[in-house]
């Protein structure tokens, strides 16, 4: 059984729903037993049977990280679609081959940059 259910992170979110019958006093109350017709627990509360089902826990992503892993995937299949005209064009390829190369010399530059910054 699910006691709860707690996320810790800002791009997860977690929800417990949890209903316990009530079982009142008395005779041959609070007896379990299982139904595997119905496949799900009862709780005797004396003259007659309560169903205790057990329960959801739902979980999913924060919109924020769903629309990151998006465009994850947006920009993943954009790279494939270029990488294979690039295999099929002369000219597609040298500009990619342009557009990486670039790319390597800003992070390159950003890094050096950073080195050489005054410290106060």
């Amino acid at each position: 059984m699910i006691r709860g259910v707690i996320s810790n992170s800002p791009h997860l979110t977690a929800f417990y729903s949890d209903t316990v019958p009530y079982v009142s006093p008395g005779e041959g109350s609070g007896m379990l037993r299982w139904n595997s017709i119905n496949k799900c627990l009862e709780i005797s509360n004396g003259p007659s049977w309560i169903q205790y089902h057990m329960n959801d826990a739902y979980i999913s992503l924060s919109a924020e990280a769903n629309n990151a892993i998006q465009q994850a995937i947006d920009k993943k299949n954009e790279d494939a679609i270029i990488e294979k005209l690039s295999k099929e064009n002369e000219a597609v390829k040298i500009a990619y081959e342009n557009i990486l190369k670039a790319k390597a010399q800003l992070k390159a530059t950003i890094l050096l940059s950073k080195e050489h910054e005054p410290t106060n």
